[in-house]
């Protein structure tokens, strides 16, 4: 069986969850509260981790999320929810192939056509879904220090260009806290910090499970207040502007200059795109290849071809990157992700406990 060591589930937790999220503003309804409507999106996401998330795992360490709903809602009404969670994870993937596809012609081939940008992001993927779980969570360990340099340097030239103004962060609370709290549950909290809930296919691979807890809890909030910090640079760098840009890490990354000549430092923010999206795409890839290979009872190689075309062929859907974002804030964030990442897991944690009630019962008498 394939295992994960702890800094590989470190890594991979730090760049699914920073992810795309880092490259887009968050909580604009909020305006210049918006780091505070991530903050609170961040604590219930750490709820749900701690309390249903990593208890759900700790009350079957050997299963994952498929064997776990066809185990305890049974095999026709937790066949649907299993296929129901492939489909999601599909999508998922589906959503991260065209914001890359949109975004890397937006920066860096605009004369290429968006079937060749996506096509080469899953072939890459596809490979790595094939040589399996440990070579994706060794990737992501090999790559963590260059996506926390890259940042680095973003940072330091943020700093260094004198291009942030702070004061954009005030009044605080100015249009009261229930606008704030509105914008991050369920919207924030969605996206990306219930996304964890996809770990429960790939807990049952970590070696140390004594640590889990300490390591999944410390590594999210790590992510968490990165998050909050690159939406302050965002806002600090943009002001009001934030708001209106599509892809505005990317406008405030093109406002750096230093001394006339550093500048134009679109590289940089292809660099984490690509990073932070392939390992995004590929865990959730693996995801849905992984549940359908234990719905159907299959090896998992032999589920790569289908879900590969389904999201590449399914990337297509949208027809622009307006509405594909508007789906992911309005529908996604708001309607589907609760349903899946929060409603289905309660029910999944209920009948846990009460199926371990009832044995527990049963072995007494």
């Amino acid at each position: 069986m394939e295992r994960i060591s702890k800094y590989q589930l470190i890594a991979i937790i730090i760049l699914h969850e920073i992810g795309s999220a880092s490259l887009f503003y968050l909580g604009g309804k909020a305006k210049q509260d918006s780091w505070i409507a991530i903050l609170i999106a961040m604590v219930a996401g750490l709820f749900l981790l701690f309390f249903l998330t990593l208890n759900i795992h700790l009350k079957e360490p050997k299963k994952n999320l498929i064997e776990l709903v066809t185990t305890y809602f049974g095999k026709y009404f937790g066949g649907v929810i299993a296929i129901v969670y492939i489909i999601f994870f599909s999508y998922s993937s589906v959503r991260n192939v065209r914001e890359f596809g949109e975004i890397v012609l937006l920066t860096l081939l605009p004369d290429t056509p968006i079937s060749v940008v996506m096509l080469v992001l899953v072939i890459i993927s596809t490979y790595a879904v094939y040589m399996g779980v440990e070579v994706i969570f060794r990737i992501g360990e090999f790559i963590l220090p260059f996506f926390i340099f890259i940042y680095f340097v973003i940072f330091v030239l943020f700093f260094s260009s004198d291009i942030l103004n702070f004061e954009y962060m005030l009044p605080v609370l100015e249009n009261g806290i229930m606008i704030v709290i509105k914008e991050s549950i369920p919207r924030i909290l969605s996206f990306p910090f219930s996304e964890m809930f996809l770990f429960l296919m790939y807990f049952k691979y970590f070696e140390d499970k004594k640590s889990i807890k300490k390591i999944t809890v410390l590594t999210y909030l790590f992510s968490g207040l990165f998050i909050v910090w690159m939406n302050i640079m965002i806002l600090a760098a943009l002001g009001p502007l934030s708001t209106m840009n599509i892809i505005p890490l990317l406008s405030s990354i093109r406002l750096i200059e230093i001394g006339g000549i550093i500048e134009r430092m679109d590289p940089l923010f292809v660099l984490v795109l690509f990073i932070s999206v392939f390992i995004k795409q590929t865990a959730y890839y693996l995801a849905a290849v992984l549940a359908l290979s234990q719905l159907v009872k299959k090896e998992y190689r032999k589920m790569i071809l289908p879900i590969g075309a389904f999201i590449f062929f399914g990337s297509f859907l949208e027809r622009n990157f307006t509405q594909q974002i508007w789906i992911g804030t309005e529908i996604m964030t708001v309607y589907i992700m609760p349903v899946v990442y929060i409603l289905l897991p309660i029910l999944l944690l209920m009948l846990i406990y009460v199926r371990g009630y009832f044995n527990k019962r049963l072995s007494k008498r």
